[in-house]
């Protein structure tokens, strides 16, 4: 009986020992797949910021691009697209009475002798003597001969200081609403520890300064970003720590 007893109480033991083994296993088990999981999870989450963060970057990239492109003068003269407060000269061959210079005002016309308002604003140079040389043949004068030319490009023109690549004096057409980030990508973008920027403008009220953080900035929808007027002194400092 007593072997046997022994026996039984030998049996139950391992039998706990096994199920002890067994929970122990499950549990390990149970926690290295959840551990997998979230570590999977963290690994997903950081992947999605990452490519988040580089889609960002390359779509403001691209914006910088195409505006410093949209910038640049074409080679072609003909091919130079008439702005508001642009300077023109026009001469009609054998018509001395009808040459002139004239300024583009704000709705892209200018008042040419005879035929009075002609609107060539966003027009080619090429485009917009071949309308007026339509207006005049049309209306007053035969087979006629002119020339149109730029006397006087409209600029606004702005300095950048401080922390970007290539510090300086700018100019854009005044026409072209210049932001900050835009300013900033003209002057070859900020350096690495630039964090803060401060335009400084002079009113009727005299200077005033106003300050801002990059970071914030960024965040802001575009027709929020701080626009850069004539003669603004644009300053890009390090970041605050």
């Amino acid at each position: 009986m007593t072997k046997v007893a022994n026996n039984f109480r030998l049996n139950i033991g391992l039998g706990t020992q096994v199920q002890l083994l067994v929970v122990v296993i499950a549990t390990g088990c149970l926690l290295g797949c959840t551990a997998s999981r979230n570590s999977k999870s963290a690994v997903s989450a950081d992947a999605i910021a990452s490519n988040e963060q580089t889609e960002e970057a390359a779509a403001e990239q691209s914006e910088e691009e195409e505006f410093l492109s949209a910038l640049k003068e074409p080679d072609d003269p003909d091919l130079y697209i008439i702005r508001p407060s642009d300077k023109i000269r026009i001469k009609v061959f054998d018509e001395e009475e009808l040459d002139g210079e004239h300024v583009v005002d704000s709705a892209g016309n200018v008042l040419l002798e005879l035929i009075e308002t002609v609107k060539i604003g966003g027009l080619t140079l090429k485009a917009a003597k071949e309308h007026v040389l339509s207006r005049y043949e049309a209306e007053y004068l035969f087979d006629p001969k002119i020339t149109l030319s730029i006397v006087e490009k409209a600029k606004r023109r702005f300095v950048i200081l401080g922390q970007v690549r290539n510090p300086g004096y700018y100019e854009v057409p005044r026409s072209i609403k210049l932001d900050i980030f835009q300013a900033i990508a003209m002057a070859g973008g900020y350096t690495r520890i630039a964090g803060k920027v401060t335009i400084k403008r002079t009113t009727s009220r005299g200077e005033t300064s106003m300050k801002f953080k990059l970071s914030r900035l960024k965040k802001k929808p575009k027709s929020e970003v701080p626009l850069v007027a004539e003669d603004d002194t644009v300053i890009v400092g390090e970041s605050w720590f």
